[in-house]
């Protein structure tokens, strides 16, 4: 219950977004995510530690750069280690982005992709393993879809392309056994289970996109040592439904302008119209004959 509270007040100080999650490890320890609005445009996503009396182990904010980023999914596995699922629209060379901020050094050596691509503004996923004693990454990679095939790196061929990465948006993360399991929607051909940082290959098995999202609907699976994809599957929109979408925003009523009371005009009177003067009859004077 202090848990539940603690998170409620920070969302009420808007140091997260409302919409934020917990979970419990096998000591009763909480852990917290969500992001933090710090700009307009600028997001910080978090995770957050508690003990089972309440205290704040530690509270760590992943990307304090311009990139916007949010922590969209936690879960926990078997021995115990943290795994995150983040979202992004782009890369940064700033010492406080993901990469860097609260990052092994190792973190991103010998994975399956180890940068944001070419380009910016497309949605994509960081999957990351974390150390629950103090917070870190220990291992992450990047997953994305992709306008063309060939090198990762390899900038966009098209112009009409925004960029050559394309939306890969996470939206739960799961870890069984010595696989993790990442559901999301691709919004470009996912990605082949046989694709390398050097090699980017479309999923042939993708078939058609989903009308109903304009999207792919798969779950990746991966390796602990998120080196490689061991299988991509499609699923349906039972298994991972559609994002609920944001309220349209109601233009808004322009107040009716006030208007200066009329003064009153004095009524202009019509002319009176001049009436014949009467003519009283003339009196005859009769003579009177005698």
């Amino acid at each position: 219950m202090k848990q539940i509270l603690i998170l409620g007040l920070l969302c009420a100080l808007a140091l997260c977004d409302v919409h934020f999650g917990r979970l419990k490890d096998s000591e009763g320890n909480v852990y917290g995510w969500g992001y933090k609005q710090a700009t307009k445009i600028q997001q910080d996503p978090f995770i957050a530690k508690w003990s089972p009396e309440g205290p704040k182990i530690w509270y760590i904010y992943y990307d304090q750069s311009l990139v916007d980023t949010r922590t969209v999914n936690l879960t926990l596995d078997e021995d115990g280690f943290l795994w995150a699922v983040f979202v992004m629209d782009g890369g940064s060379y700033d010492p406080k982005n993901i990469r860097k901020l609260h990052t092994d050094p190792d973190a991103f050596k010998d994975v399956l992709f180890d940068n944001y691509g070419s380009g910016g503004g497309p949605h994509v996923t960081l999957v990351a393993k974390i150390d629950p004693e103090d917070g870190k990454i220990l291992k992450a990679t990047y997953l994305s879809a992709r306008m063309q095939e060939g090198n990762f790196n390899a900038p966009k061929k098209n112009k009409k392309w925004r960029s050559a990465t394309n939306t890969f948006k996470p939206k739960e993360i799961r870890v069984q056994g010595d696989s993790v399991f990442v559901k999301a929607y691709s919004a470009y051909h996912p990605m082949d289970p046989s694709s390398t940082q050097s090699n980017y290959v479309f999923w042939k098995e993708a078939g058609e996109r989903d009308p109903a999202c304009g999207c792919w609907r798969v779950e990746v699976e991966l390796p602990k040592t998120l080196d490689k994809i061991l299988n991509v599957r499609k699923l349906t929109a039972a298994e991972l439904p559609d994002e609920p979408k944001k309220p349209k925003a109601q233009p808004k009523k322009k107040a009716p302008k006030k208007q200066a009371p009329k003064k009153e005009q004095p009524k202009k009177q019509a002319p009176k119209k001049e009436q014949p003067k009467k003519e009283e009859p003339k009196k005859v004077e009769e003579t009177q004959k005698n």
